[in-house]
């Protein structure tokens, strides 16, 4: 089989594991059977991505209460459209108040609902979080789901 145009899909991280933007073809080398290729073309795409946003919601936020919720609520607004996001408060315990959604509406009546009190249990809801709330987005296939992110605020 002879084939002029191969696509690959590749993703560029530094030691840190931060994703590396503006490259461009020609910071690229591909071999074939030890034989260099040409990169004809290089398109950049962001992928959807599942967002877990954990809040904080023990008494001693109830002074900023209003200012968390104006900010969770500015930055669902900001990321893309096919970009899902799920909203996780802890205090003393930890819960889900919004499992993930593309409902833009949903998630900011969720934000508006959270109320502030009890203690703070912040590594417990670390764990949680991920071991709950991001299992199913962690263990899908590559390509199938957009990719897990946990912002905690």
């Amino acid at each position: 089989m002879n084939v002029d145009s191969v696509l690959l899909n590749v993703s560029v991280q530094d030691a840190a594991n931060r994703s590396i933007a503006g490259l461009r073809k020609e910071d690229f080398l591909i071999f074939e059977n030890g034989k260099r290729q040409e990169v004809q073309q290089m398109m950049t795409s962001e992928a959807p991505f599942s967002l877990l946003l954990l809040m904080d919601v023990s008494g001693s936020t109830e002074p900023y209460i209003r200012l968390m919720r104006g900010a969770a609520s500015d930055f669902t607004r900001q990321i893309k459209e096919n970009d899902r996001i799920a909203l996780a408060t802890f205090n003393s315990r930890v819960q889900l108040v919004q499992d993930f959604t593309n409902d833009r509406a949903l998630i900011s009546r969720a934000i508006s609902r959270i109320k502030p009190g009890g203690g703070t249990a912040f590594y417990d809801a670390l764990y949680t979080s991920i071991e709950r709330y991001m299992r199913n987005v962690l263990r899908s296939p590559p390509g199938s789901t957009p990719k897990p992110t946990l912002k905690c605020s």
